[in-house]
């Protein structure tokens, strides 16, 4: 009887073992999945004309792309960092490493990604569509998306900020790694504070009419940032606070996160 049950709980060891082998392949960056619906964008004495926007089912980053995710699929960090660690979020990059330049290239939501960006080259290494949110997602998101509570946050996931974000009055004067501060509704970290996040949008001005699924991609050359950064006053990290900057730029307060 010993004999046998030896027998049962070793092959059972080996049989978890094997599990457990198969279950852990690199799954990619973790993503959140977002029922689309009707929100108002924009806040009054912040971002106006406020406007009726109506979106699809999406997913968003739950955490901004960190240094390790970048190196993992570039094998080099910008050459600007001078702050290491692998959670905290890739910083100095600007909107045309993203999404490239030159090379093979792929349309995705009406933007081209090419080959010597990160995103295409992620998009090859899992198979899968990654891309840069639109500036309604990110919203939408940062609000809480199909979980946002009546009446909504002024940040993203609280009223008070230091809760949910890292801005000038309580970041030490330095970034912080991914994921510290309180989620939002949706389990959504560091959407107001930490560091500016690209949009795939170009920048333009709100107008009032209802929009499905808007998405500027024609106009002003610059792009779309949004989220506030660890050296930026609280005002910034408003969930509808709008910045904007030339594709070219970099800067120790600027990263991203992706969307699918």
């Amino acid at each position: 009887m010993k004999k046998l049950l030896f027998t049962a709980i070793a092959a059972i060891t080996l049989m978890a073992g094997t599990c457990t082998t198969q279950e852990t392949p690199d799954p990619g960056p973790k993503m959140v999945s977002v029922t689309g619906r009707t929100f108002t964008m924009g806040e009054a004495g912040v971002a106006e004309p406020t406007f009726s926007a109506t979106l699809s089912n999406f997913s968003i980053g739950m955490y901004q792309v960190t240094q390790k995710e970048w190196k993992d699929v570039m094998n080099a960090l910008p050459t600007q960092i001078t702050v290491f660690g692998d959670n905290l979020p890739v910083t100095y990059v600007n909107w045309e490493d993203i999404v490239g330049t030159t090379g093979a290239s792929i349309e995705i939501k009406g933007i081209t990604y090419y080959s010597n960006g990160f995103i295409y080259k992620l998009n090859q290494k899992f198979g899968k569509s990654y891309r840069l949110p639109t500036e309604a997602e990110w919203e939408y998101a940062a609000r809480g998306g199909h979980r946002a509570t009546t009446p909504g946050k002024t940040y993203s996931g609280s009223n008070t900020l230091d809760e949910v974000g890292w801005y000038d009055n309580n970041s030490g004067g330095q970034l912080h790694e991914v994921g510290k501060k309180a989620a939002n509704e949706l389990g959504i970290f560091d959407m107001s504070g930490n560091v500016y996040e690209w949009c795939s949008d170009r920048y333009a001005d709100y107008t009032a009419t209802a929009k499905t699924n808007p998405h500027v991609l024609t106009g002003d050359s610059e792009r779309v940032l949004r989220g506030g950064s660890w050296n930026y006053d609280a005002s910034d990290a408003h969930v509808s606070n709008r910045s904007n900057s030339a594709p070219s730029y970099r800067s120790s307060y600027v990263g991203f996160r992706l969307a699918l």
